[in-house]
């Protein structure tokens, strides 16, 4: 029996390692009902090493900048648009100082940053997470609330992986209402075997249960690795 894909999600423009020079629309299923592109990212400045919570875009604009945006979306309805905060490992750090500063910060600057390029939604990339997970998930439940609310977004993802699965786990739980796909990072295990995937497949999905059937999954990231 063949399974029909209901999603494809590929992150693109960031400025280390991508090489295109624009959306690449070759690749679009339109058969595929969401096809996201995911911006990596925005970034966060810091502060003797905290996060401020104001966040910049710092993908490839030029290649990525409201008039492609706004192109590709009128070209490909099936297509969303979503800017990501995090990344890798030792970059980009969720480590905050106070946490109502930092969620009224992060609302306001990702607010400017989704409403001006015309962005459907939200992805939370942290690798890593100093912060206790109490402010992990008072934060970014948080915002992802706030933003879903004021309906700036229409969708937010989590990409958890296995080192912080439970920050991730925790907050998926308090706020899953507003959390629409977990794109967990599967490259993160060793699976020499088919019985191996699966065994991790059916216990994050046993972690992570659908909100409705279909509306949360788990996927492989098509984040290049080094």
């Amino acid at each position: 029996m063949s399974l029909k894909p209901i999603i494809f999600r590929e992150y693109i423009g960031s400025k280390d390692g991508s090489k295109h020079l624009n959306f690449p629309v070759h690749i679009i299923n339109n058969k595929v009902k969401e096809f996201h592109f995911i911006l990596a990212f925005a970034k966060e400045s810091y502060q003797n090493n905290k996060g401020s919570g104001i966040f910049t875009a710092s993908w490839d604009l030029t290649a990525f900048n409201l008039e492609s945006i706004k192109n590709l979306k009128k070209d490909h309805p099936n297509v969303k648009v979503i800017v990501s905060i995090g990344g890798p490992k030792d970059v980009t750090l969720f480590n905050i100082d106070e946490r109502n500063a930092w969620l009224s910060n992060a609302t306001k600057s990702l607010t400017d940053i989704i409403s001006h390029y015309n962005i459907d939604g939200i992805d939370i990339n942290y690798e890593t997470i100093l912060s206790n997970i109490d402010d992990f998930v008072f934060c970014i439940g948080g915002l992802i609330n706030q933003l879903k609310e004021e309906k700036i977004i229409t969708l937010a993802s989590i990409a958890p992986s296995e080192a912080v699965h439970s920050h991730y786990n925790l907050l998926f739980n308090a706020y899953k209402k507003y959390i629409d796909w977990v794109d967990y990072k599967f490259y993160g295990h060793f699976l020499p075997s088919k019985e191996q995937f699966k065994e991790l497949y059916n216990k994050l999905s046993s972690d992570y249960p659908s909100v409705l059937l279909g509306q949360i999954t788990v996927m492989f990231s098509t984040l290049a690795r080094s």
